[in-house]
């Protein structure tokens, strides 16, 4: 589907390509700019379905060039997103409209640094305030009954369990499982060393022992019964033996949820959400989590700082004076019945090491 899309944008009035100060002649000059300057290839998909996006909705309405576009323009263009709604009726999310803009606002920088326009019309817009949702993460029962799902006897189940591991325990993301080759491997150091993830990084994760027991398991037994080619060297293939894909991994992951009655929302990213919170409960510390994951800031990683509720509530049983009984708070609030039964002396609330709490 996003490949019919993309190939929609890219065709789109082609006669406007040749134009020099057409949007999208100075498009493909800003594409290929951003191509020489190192961009990963979906950086530069992005960009180019973005604007020509905001190009061909300015050529229906009589704007087909660079320097005609005005502040008054995008901004029509930011309330059109705004009330845009998709095929189910559903609107776009907070999130697709500011980036579909942004990406739109990039472009016009460049422009201008470019000296392709006098000023930059996006260089002041403002943007829809962002609706901070917390991540869905997977209970220890949600993963049990995950991991149960795959018939480790077939080539597939094998493979399937494989993924799981291996993603729960590194918290990769999608394209990085997916990219993952046979020589990133370090089974014996229990390390996979991730090549060009997100933002064009290289790292090491550790893997841990149990999904290095897998993964020998896997290429042993599973990935040769599927017969991949002599100069395949991805770590996961499909069920046809060839490279997998990150469509064939979100889809596999999906029903695998499904089958395990798991409804919560998402597939690979939902095991990236659990690893992290997994981790803060456990008492790891946030920095290490942070360059696991492979964080640029700190603040994307503290966002599991809220989702990890039982290290929260721990905390509150610790501290919290109406828990605790400091100055009699807890003593004080406690309900009558409570009191009565209790004993006479001593903190009328749970202790610290209370594991109701």
């Amino acid at each position: 589907m996003a490949g019919r899309a993309d190939a929609q944008y890219r065709t789109f009035d082609a006669a406007q390509v040749v134009i020099p100060g057409s949007l999208q002649y100075d498009m493909a000059a800003h594409v290929a700019d951003m191509e020489r300057r190192n961009f990963t290839a979906d950086s530069c998909k992005n960009r180019r379905v973005n604007v020509l996006r905001f190009a061909r909705w300015l050529d229906e309405r009589g704007v087909q060039r660079t320097a005609s576009v005005t502040r008054p323009m995008i901004e029509r263009y930011q309330r059109w997103l705004f009330a845009y709604r998709k095929a189910d009726g559903a609107p776009l999310g907070t999130r697709s409209q500011v980036e579909r803009v942004k990406l739109v606002a990039l472009f016009f920088a460049w422009a201008t640094r470019k000296r392709l326009i006098l000023a930059n019309p996006a260089s002041e817009l403002d943007y829809p305030r962002p609706i901070k949702r917390l991540p869905a993460v997977l209970t220890h029962d949600d993963m049990a009954a995950i991991l149960a799902v795959p018939d480790t006897t077939t080539a597939t189940g094998l493979r399937d369990r494989c993924m799981i591991e291996v993603l729960y325990a590194t918290g990769m993301r999608r394209m990085e499982v997916v990219k993952l080759q046979l020589d990133d491997l370090d089974l014996s150091a229990s390390i996979a060393r991730i090549v060009q993830g997100k933002g064009q990084k290289d790292r090491l994760v550790p893997l841990g022992s149990r999904a290095v027991s897998w993964l020998l398991r896997w290429l042993d037994a599973g990935r040769p019964a599927l017969h991949p080619g002599p100069d395949c060297r991805r770590v996961f293939l499909h069920d046809q033996g060839g490279p997998l894909t990150r469509d064939n991994l979100t889809i596999r992951m999906r029903r695998l949820m499904d089958t395990a009655g798991i409804e919560k929302p998402g597939s690979c990213h939902l095991f990236r959400h659990t690893m992290a919170t997994h981790l803060l409960e456990n008492g790891c510390d946030v920095r290490v989590i942070q360059e696991l994951l492979g964080h640029t800031k700190l603040d994307t990683t503290a966002l599991y700082t809220h989702v990890a509720i039982d290290h929260l509530k721990a905390a509150q049983a610790a501290f919290h004076p109406a828990l605790v009984g400091r100055k009699g708070l807890a003593a004080a609030n406690a309900p009558e019945d409570a009191a009565e039964d209790g004993p006479a002396t001593g903190s009328a609330g749970p202790s610290a090491a209370d594991p109701a709490v």
